[in-house]
Parts: C-alpha cells; structure tokens; sequence
C-alpha cells in the first residue's frame, strides 16, 4: 500500500480510518509496523494537512505501544524454555522500534515559525514519545532540533 499511493490518497484514507482504528482498539503490531510506513510518506509531503495527519497517527501508536514494546523486549526470557510466539513478538517490536527510529529525523523538521501552531504542537509531543519509546532523553532531541 505504502509504495503506490500517492500523499493526498494516503491522507484522505488516514483521515478516513482514523476513528475506525482507534474506536475499536483495530491497532495490532502489524498493524503499527504497517502505519509507519505509511504515515512517514505523509511526514514528507509539503502539505501542512498530512503533515498534521501523519503526527496525529504517530501520537496515537506511540500511545498505544510504548508499553507492550518495552515490556516485550525488556522481558526476560524463561531458563531452558523456547517461545516461538515470544521470538516472533520480539522481532515485530525491533522492527517498529527501527521504523520509530528511521522517523524521527523527520519529525525535527517542523520548528518554524512558518509552520502552525497545530503542527509544532503535535511535533514537539512526537519527539518526547519517541524519545520515550527509544529510552533517550526528550530535551537531547529538542536541543538537536534548534540546530
């Protein structure tokens, strides 16, 4: 999906599905890993709107897996014993940390004055839960926006 859609159609979908997603709890880790790749496409348009969009989406999975992901990797493994569940779970978590990870560059970008209020908002609160999400200090990532 992430690689033909064009910005505007993957905005009016976002804007579409998001009270379907986050009404009826639909947001799965696959789900997530998936949205990601979506919404950083939205990240990069030059439109204000699916910038908005994409920030409002990343807030809202950031919120819901934050917590499952860090109790996920930070879960010790039971002596002798082999999950398969827990490896599979394990591995679909590195993944969307990598995705949060390869995202976050792009949410600095949006720290002037040109911007709305609306969108400095959102990119300020992004930043600390990703940084929350990647265990770093959230005034790091500030400070390394005003560059």
């Amino acid at each position: 999906m992430a690689g033909t859609m064009d910005t505007g159609v993957t905005y009016d979908f976002l804007t579409a599905a998001e009270s379907s997603l986050t009404g009826y709890n639909l947001l799965t880790l696959d789900v997530c890993r998936d949205l990601l790749k979506v919404v950083s496409k939205l990240l990069a348009s030059r439109f204000e709107v699916h910038n908005v969009c994409a920030f409002r989406y990343l807030k809202v999975i950031l919120i819901s897996f934050t917590a499952m992901i860090h109790d996920t990797l930070d879960s010790p493994q039971a002596k002798g014993m082999v999950s398969l569940s827990r490896e599979d779970r394990i591995t679909r978590c590195t993944e969307a940390v990598e995705l949060f990870r390869a995202i976050e560059p792009d949410t600095l970008i949006f720290t002037t004055a040109e911007k709305s209020t609306e969108l400095n908002v959102l990119a300020k609160e992004v930043r600390k839960l990703i940084a929350k999400l990647l265990r770093t200090n959230s005034s790091a990532s500030a400070s390394a926006s005003a560059k």
